[in-house]
């Protein structure tokens, strides 16, 4: 499911305009990378996480060839851990 499919099928769950689904996703995503840019983990009870993580320096990989061909830096990157209710949601 893509942004706009996934903006049609809040519009029509909670009865808004697609406007006003798409203003409430959007809000919602800047407020979570906002925190996150400012150090700030976000935790929702029940269904989950976003942390930011500092990943270590590496070296890169060609993969068609196991050779090294660049270090890749040291950065941080988000991170998504998902509850306990979520996992339990998406059980099969």
């Amino acid at each position: 499911m893509n942004r706009a499919e996934f903006t049609a099928y809040l519009s029509k769950r909670n009865g808004w305009s697609r406007k006003e689904a798409e203003e409430n996703l959007k809000g919602i995503l800047e407020a979570i990378e906002e925190l996150l840019s400012e150090g700030e983990n976000v935790k929702l009870t029940g269904f989950g996480s976003f942390e930011v993580k500092k990943r270590a320096e590496r070296p890169g990989r060609n993969v068609n060839n196991p050779e090294e061909i660049i270090m890749v830096p040291a950065h941080y990157a988000p991170v998504f851990h998902p509850g306990k209710n979520l996992k339990k949601a998406v059980e099969r």
